[in-house]
């Protein structure tokens, strides 16, 4: 009789990881070009997106089959811009597990415009301007020739050899930054922030509420500096002209001949800027 309890326990369990098993739900090629750009709107799920040299961009949407009843997913082309969407439109239980992927290959030199209100969002080696945006996920990219403008909700942000203009926003996590050849704006009301920049000085601004700040420069860096700590203290790498306070909580002067400026700012952390070696 044990037996018999067993097998049917788990013919039960086959079937419901059948049900929710992850499968194609669709995909499209599509003749496009260079400087063209993806537009994705997605109501939940990852996004990850690579390149290739084709003029050709792929779309694959998978997902288990809540997913495939509960939402309606249009993949199209206009003008050679590709658009994905995906909305929920059943009524059914909020609490149903769904699973949901955007995978997409695109030409290297792209624009990428990507939201998702809940998963994590990852891009490489694309030559274009890039704007992500999540409510709830990480957002991880590499190798990104453009201007760059990342904002999530509840995750950490990393980005790994870029160059161009780069904003980086959380309310919940920690930012990490290698790069060059850019102004930079950083901010987390929850996290550390590190950032590591080679390059002319084309102004850089970091703040967080509750955590440290790492800097790494390079040692002929000219610029005006603003660093200032509610509750740490502040290591200072650089020679400098100007004024540190005695509690090594707030600096302001010059590197070199000074320039662009440089604000770091945390309300419950340590600051650190160190010449890159």
């Amino acid at each position: 009789m044990a037996k018999k309890y067993y097998i049917l326990l788990l013919f039960c369990f086959l079937i419901t990881q059948s049900i929710l098993a992850d499968g194609i739900i669709k995909e499209q090629s599509f003749s496009t070009s260079q400087g063209k750009t993806l537009t994705v709107k997605s109501a939940c799920g990852d996004v990850n997106i690579s390149t290739w040299s084709k003029n050709e961009a792929y779309i694959k949407i998978t997902g288990n089959d809540n997913a495939k009843e509960d939402y309606s997913i249009d993949i199209e082309e206009k003008d050679g811009n590709i658009y994905v969407t995906t909305k929920k439109v059943s009524n059914t239980n909020s609490n149903k597990n769904i699973s949901l992927k955007i995978e997409a290959n695109i030409p290297e030199k792209y624009n990428a415009q990507i939201s998702t209100a809940g998963g994590n969002l990852s891009l490489k080696d694309l030559i274009g301007n890039v704007e992500m945006k999540t409510a709830g996920g990480n957002i991880d990219i590499k190798n990104i020739t453009g201007n760059i403008e990342l904002k999530t909700a509840g995750g950490d942000i990393a980005v790994e050899t870029f160059a161009g203009n780069l904003s980086a926003k959380t309310a919940g996590g920690n930012i990490s930054l290698s790069g060059s050849e850019g102004s930079i704006e950083a901010k987390t009301a929850g996290g550390d922030i590190s950032l590591r920049y080679s390059g002319d000085n084309k102004g850089i601004e970091l703040k967080t509420s509750g955590g440290n700040i790492n800097l790494y420069l390079p040692e002929n860096i000219s610029a005006n500096i603003d660093f200032k700590t509610s509750s740490g203290k502040i290591d200072m790498g650089f020679e400098y002209s100007g004024k540190m306070n005695k509690s090594k909580s707030k600096l302001e002067g010059k590197i070199n001949n000074g320039g662009e400026h440089i604000s770091c700012k945390t309300s419950g952390g340590n600051i650190s800027v160190k010449k890159i070696k």
